[in-house]
């Protein structure tokens, strides 16, 4: 996991008045919370937040906070982003909460699996199909990986991949059941052809082609 530093600034206001204001004004209201502290309410960049929560590495990254105008105990404080709140329309960012964290402690952190290669079944017209697409796991902050890789180039049809077969990465422990199936390879879908109805032979008037069933109805 990388970490980044964070400028942001104390929000006095609260309601909705002042966060509308503070979006106009191209800033996102945030809460700063956890460990016992008091909440923190933020504002952030909306541009330097979007390139946080979106940039490479994204969702797993230790963030330094770095409070504008806080006295030294306040103003650099290790946090993780927690929930990040989208607009239903435009989209835009609206929300963000950051959890305060200690670089010496685990954390758990949920961190998605990156498939590696083509299947032999899916070569031999087989279905891929993906279970889970993210692990759980449980380590120190900076140790949180960007991914899993997960090599399924020597699934056949028929044949599944589960956390037990997967090797955690150093001084990481994968918290999801070790039972979990993570992919399966299922044999193709075969679609029955409908049987046209046999025509009446050559010659035959529509009434002869019927069947001795059909002529007693």
């Amino acid at each position: 996991m990388q970490q980044v530093d964070l400028n942001v600034e104390i929000r006095n206001g609260i309601g909705k008045g002042s966060s509308h204001r503070l979006r106009a004004d191209g800033r996102v209201p945030g809460v700063l919370y956890g460990r016992g502290q008091d909440n923190l309410n933020l504002s952030v960049s909306r541009k330097e937040l979007y390139n946080l929560v979106h940039g490479e590495g994204a969702g797993n990254t230790v963030v330094k906070i770095l409070v504008a105008g806080q006295d030294s105990s306040q103003n650099e404080q290790i946090s993780i982003v927690r929930d990040v709140q989208y607009d239903p329309v435009t989209e835009k960012i609206i929300h963000v909460d950051f959890q305060r964290i200690s670089l010496d402690e685990p954390i758990h952190a949920e961190i998605p699996i990156h498939f590696l290669g083509t299947s032999i079944g899916v070569k031999s017209g087989g279905v891929l199909e993906h279970i889970i697409r993210t692990l759980e796991v449980e380590c120190l902050p900076l140790d949180v990986p960007n991914f899993v890789e997960v090599d399924i180039s020597s699934l056949t049809i028929g044949q599944s991949i589960h956390v037990r077969d997967i090797t955690a990465p150093e001084r990481v422990t994968i918290k999801t059941s070790q039972e979990q199936t993570i992919a399966t390879v299922a044999a193709p879908t075969v679609v029955a052809e409908p049987v046209a109805e046999a025509a009446p032979a050559e010659g035959a008037t529509a009434e002869e082609g019927k069947t001795e069933e059909q002529a007693k109805e």
